[in-house]
Order: structure tokens, then sequence, then C-alpha cells
């Protein structure tokens, strides 16, 4: 229920707090005066998108705040609140949204911010607006079946097949993709055999060119290198006079000689034969290192040969080596595919088959609940309007199969005939505007008992009434009030006469601008409204008149 609603430097609005009660609430006043400023505050509160010219001139940004308690019968609420995070203290919903003047807004939910489609999401649990744009909407397919569904309360059946829908829909891209990739393949085949034979005979190994180019390095420097490294090999084992390793001995048997006189010589002795060591171990490492620099020209023709064969396979397979290895795999993996394309057809056509047949299933189950509703909603929604003085309607909710779609396999259209003798239609071909505002109201009024919405708001749902009619829709949404919070903006005297509380909306002007101002109003106010409201002005008459409605 919407308990209370404070709007500041909206629109005309430069500040204004309502607080609500349950049952019936009026508001009326002249036209322009700020009722639909006020019901559009409450439409953006439930996530309507914010435009920046709503922000009064002069300020810098506007606020809108509305408390909304909820129960234990409000369970669906309550489930969101608690998936989304969002439940605050003592059963309470604090919204709140601030619109800057450059069009940018903030959304406040229990003081956590949210983005506009969980405030939309959320609103949906919280209040109905029945406007003139819902009357237009009433007239579309989709809002008829959401009615319907609503009604039958197909939450479950709906759920189920959209999950059947979702798996068929991939089953069904699944073997379309695996028919397109086997084709592509089938096609071809040959190609990708042959590719594959070169790959497979090249043996192509995983940094195998880095390591042969090394090598080849080598080889291109090998007589320089042999020059240098046969120089240091002569200087160490002496092949030109006496050899490093000649003089390290002689120096490491002297110093020897000399250590067995004085013992403080031993670390040294110790350190030079740990040189003379090091430098044999280096002489016999350069003497392999030289035997590694012979090749054989067969050798360096056959690792160029190979060289030639990588970059070559890396030139049409890569860029890199690895790149040529990876689509060597791909095309085994295609050919197997192709091999195979048959078998795996078969079982994802039988995977197909398996998810057509549920969701065959999961669409008659909601056919058949939608049925049994359409019926039923049939049935009330005519008993209702005969109460808003439409004796001989009669209302038919027709199903036609269609292709399966997001919500089921129905296409659901309310067909009305509003006047004896006249011709069954669609409520877009045969209604008028104040037979679809009631029809609208009927429809509201059968959903109330399956509906969790707790708060109801009808904005000018007298449009095209009056007299009689009207006292019977006044009738009809008092009824409604008993169940739900039931907010009315009217102009009708027959529907505002019936209100638990009414709240006048009035404009003035002060100085050079414009304020928009709302304050509830009873005993001689409530009268004198209510006589503008029948006659457009507080003659005696009207008065007389207004104290009879407000007295039956």
């Amino acid at each position: 229920m919407l308990e209370q609603l404070d709007i500041t430097n909206y629109v005309l609005i430069s500040h204004l707090s309502i607080s609500f009660s349950s049952g019936l609430s009026v508001l009326s006043g002249e036209t322009g005066a700020g009722k639909s400023v006020i019901l559009s505050a409450i439409a953006l509160i439930l996530g309507e998108k914010a435009k920046a010219d709503v922000v009064r001139r002069g300020e810098s940004e506007a606020h809108i705040n509305a408390v909304f308690s909820y129960g234990e019968k409000d369970a669906g609420l309550r489930a969101f609140l608690e998936r989304e995070d969002l439940t605050g203290e003592d059963d309470t919903i604090i919204i709140s949204r601030t619109i800057r003047a450059g069009g940018r807004s903030v959304n406040r939910v229990n003081s956590r911010i949210v983005t506009r489609e969980t405030l939309s999401a959320l609103g949906a649990y919280l209040i109905d607006i029945s406007s003139q744009a819902a009357h237009q909407g009433l007239l579309k397919n989709d809002v008829q079946r959401v009615l319907l569904d609503r009604f039958s309360d197909v939450h479950a059946e709906l759920e189920a097949y959209e999950k059947a829908f979702r798996a068929y829909q991939a089953a069904e891209s699944e073997l379309n993709e695996l028919k397109e990739k086997s084709e592509r393949a089938r096609r071809d085949y040959d190609y990708f055999s042959f590719c594959l034979e070169e790959l497979d005979k090249a043996d192509l190994k995983e940094g195998e060119d880095d390591v042969l180019g090394a090598e080849l390095k080598r080889i291109s420097l090998s007589e320089a290198l042999t020059e240098e490294v046969s120089a240091s090999y002569s200087i160490l084992k002496g092949d030109i006079g006496e050899g490093a390793l000649t003089l390290l001995s002689h120096a490491l048997s002297s110093l020897n000689r000399a250590s067995s006189r004085d013992p403080g010589l031993d670390e040294l002795a110790r350190r030079l034969e740990s040189c003379e060591i090091e430098a044999e171990d280096i002489a016999a490492s350069l003497r392999d290192y030289l035997s590694s620099l012979t090749f054989s020209e067969r050798e360096l023709e056959e690792k160029n040969a190979r060289m030639s064969l990588l970059q070559r396979m890396k030139k049409k397979y890569g860029p890199s080596l690895s790149d040529a290895i990876k689509k060597r795999e791909e095309f085994r993996e295609a050919l197997l595919a192709v091999d195979n394309a048959d078998e795996l057809l078969s079982e994802k056509e039988k995977q197909l088959a398996k998810c057509a047949s549920e969701l065959e299933r999961c669409a008659s189950a909601l056919t058949e609940k939608r049925r049994k509703g359409a019926s039923r909603l049939e049935e009330k929604t005519i008993s209702i309007l005969k109460k808003l003085s439409m004796q001989s309607a009669e209302l038919s909710v027709m199903l036609e199969k269609i292709p399966y779609c997001q919500h089921g396999q129905d296409k659901v259209e309310f067909l009305i005939r509003a006047n004896k003798g006249e011709k069954r239609g669609a409520i877009r071909d045969v209604a008028s505007g104040g037979e679809l505002s009631r029809i609208l109201l009927a429809l509201k009024a059968a959903l109330s008992e399956e509906d969790e919405t707790g708060t109801l708001i009808f904005d000018e749902v007298d449009s095209g009434i009056g007299g009689a009619v009207a006292t019977a829709v006044g009738e009809e949404i008092s009824a409604l009030s008993k169940s739900h919070q039931v907010l009315v903006i009217t102009h009708s005297a027959q529907i505002a006469a019936r209100a638990d509380v009414h709240f006048l909306v009035s404009k003035r002007e002060e100085g050079e601008r414009t304020f928009s101002e709302v304050r509830k109003i009873d005993g001689e106010g409530r009268i004198k409204e209510i006589a503008r409201l029948l006659s457009g002005k507080t003659s005696d008459s009207a008065l007389v008149h207004a104290r009879e409605l407000l007295e039956v």
C-alpha cells in the first residue's frame, strides 16, 4: 500500500506531501491543475524513464519519495525484495528518485542505489496504473494475453514452457550449426586431406625452427669460431711452447714445496690447485666444442632444406610454427567430424525431437490452463459489465493457435458484443471510448482476487461516461477498494462522492511563478467540489445535488 508521497521541485510542484490510507482515495480539480503531474511522479517511482524538463525551472534537481508498506500476503513482493537484497525494516519500502536538470537520475530502494530496470520490476508488484494509455494498450493482443495469464495463474505452466522453448531453440541452433559445419567440411574434404597429409609428412615440432635457426647460425660462423676457440685451446694446452696448464702445474709444485716449510701458504696452494682443475675442465670443453663445429656439406644441406620446409609451412599455415601445428589438429578434427557427421547429426536430431516433444507437452498444458481461465474470465467480466450498465454485453476470449513463440502457442483476442443485435468483434473494432473504459475496469475487477498488486490507480476512468453509468462505475470502484487501495483521478461527481478520502488539486500564481498544490477536503469544502464537478459551478441546486450524492 502507498502510504506517503513527497514531491519536490517537479514541474509545477515546489513541494508536496500527501499521506494516503487504505480504501478509495480521489483526486479531483480543474483541468491543468496538476493531477497528471502527480500521476507522472508516481510513474517515475515505478521506474518510468525520467526527462530533464521535469525539473522545476530554476532548480538543479527534482526529488520524489514514496513509502510503501506490505504484509504476509504479498509473497511475490517479499520474494523479490529478498532476491534483490532490498528488504527494509518493519515491512516498509522507501523508494526515492533524484532527477538532475541534465537528465540523469539516481534511484534508491531502502537507501540502496538500483537500476531503473530493477525499479520497474519492483513497481509491477506495488501499483497497477490504468490510464488512457492503458485503455489503448487493452487493444493489443499481447496486453490481453498478459491479463488472461494473470487471471488464469499460469505462472508455473509459463515458466515450464519458456524453459522448454529455450531448450528447443538451443537444440535447433546446435543442429543447424552442425549441419552447416558438416556441409562446409564435406565441400573442403579433399583440400583438408591434402593439407593434413602435407603437415603430417612435415612432422612439425614445437620450437624446432628456433633450435634449427640457432644451429645454422653457428654453422655460418664456424670458421671464425674455430680459429678463436682453437687459439684459446692452444694457449691452455701449450701447442705453441709451454701451455698455461703446464705453467700452472709448475707453479703449483713450487707452491706446495713452499707450503711444506710455511703452513700459512696451504690456503693459496689449495686455491691454485682449484684453478688448475678448472682450467683443465675448460680445455676439455673447448676440445668438445671444436669437435661440434665440424659439419659435412651433406649435413648443412639437410639442415637448410629442413629450415626451408619449416618456413614454407609457417607461410602457408602460420604465421608461427605453433599456428601451423594447431592448424594440423584442426584439419584432423574437421575430417573426423565429416567421418562421424551422420552419427552426430542423428544424435542431434533425436535431441531436437525430444525437445520438441517436451515443448509440445508444455504448450498444450499452458493452452489448457488458459482455456479454463478464459471461460472463467468471460463469465466474471460479463457479470461485472452488467453492473456497469452494459447489460447486453458479451465478452469472448479466443485462443488462436500460432507457431511456437516465447509466450506459448496462443494468440489471445478479446472479442466483445457491446450491444444486443450488434456484431461481435475485436475490442479495437467495436468498443467506444466509454465502453473501453468500462471493459478495462471490469477486467481489473475480475482480476482483483488473483492480483497481488496492492494499489490500483485509475486515471480518468470516467472518460466518455456520465449519469447512471458513472454511478455504476463509482460503485464498482468502491467495491474494488474493499480489497485494494484504490486511487482515482476523476472529473466525475458520482465517482468522487464514493471516496473515503478526497484530495483537491489546485493551481495558484505567486509573482511570476505558478504552483500546484494538493489538500485534503471534507465537509463543506468537499460538497463545493462535488457541486463543481456536477455543473462546473457551486450553484444552490448543484450544492443540493452534491449533498444528496454524499448521503447515498
